[in-house]
């Protein structure tokens, strides 16, 4: 007996229904759509995020610097007045007493030698022939004045004396004496064969032989109302 049942073609899956198959086709085509923007503007793929750039401000400091020069008056011929209390020397600034109708022409530190020092020349020249020399001896030195009657000591302890105070001194001196024995620390009036007046504050002596000796001495110069132009 033969059976008669007809064998068919192997079982399909069931068709989607249309439902999800619309919603496939509108996902697809979104993509699609998507995918063609990207590549007509040439976006890239991976969007990176812009960094931003901040502006450097260099700021540069500017530091103001002032400077102050105070200037000294140098006289430029005979008789012009310098500035009190400067030395040139190297030593101690001699103080310039006031005296009416006196002015203060010099305030320096010199060294005084065999040969003469004039004082009325500016600045005081050596070899001239006048104010006042050094002189040596055995174990000391003294000042020895071109004329007698020009020169004194101021006691020792008194005030520095003022032009006029140094000219009585030397008024009041022996006529006849012209020199001084002199030690540092001694004071000295001196009046000039041109009337003016000198004083010698005597810092260091150097006893060496009678023409080689030497004496440091911080100087003031005062030109009087009779003093010469």
């Amino acid at each position: 007996m033969e059976d008669d049942t007809t064998v068919g073609p192997p079982g399909q899956p069931p068709a989607p229904s249309r439902d999800r198959t619309v919603h496939g086709a509108v996902i697809g085509g979104a993509c699609t759509i998507v995918a063609a923007l990207i590549g007509y503007l040439g976006l890239p793929a991976v969007a990176t995020p812009p960094t931003a750039s901040v502006p450097t401000r260099t700021e540069t400091a500017t530091t103001r610097v002032t400077v102050t020069a105070t200037v000294t008056r140098e006289p430029d011929r005979k008789g012009a007045a310098t500035t009190p209390g400067v030395t040139s020397g190297g030593g101690e600034p001699t103080s310039l007493p006031s005296s009416e109708g006196w002015t203060p022409e010099l305030s320096d530190s010199l060294t005084l030698e065999a040969t003469w020092t004039n004082f009325d020349r500016f600045p005081p020249a050596q070899g001239s022939g006048t104010d006042v020399q050094v002189v040596g001896f055995v174990g000391g030195v003294y000042l020895k004045a071109w004329q007698t009657h020009t020169m004194a000591v101021v006691p020792a302890g008194a005030a520095p004396p003022t032009p006029v105070a140094c000219g009585d001194l030397v008024d009041a001196s022996d006529p006849d004496a012209n020199h001084l024995t002199v030690s540092p620390g001694d004071r000295v009036c001196l009046r000039t064969d041109r009337a003016r007046i000198v004083l010698l504050t005597l810092t260091s002596t150097s006893p060496r032989g009678r023409d080689t000796s030497s004496a440091a001495a911080d100087v003031v110069v005062w030109a009087g109302p009779d003093t010469p132009a």
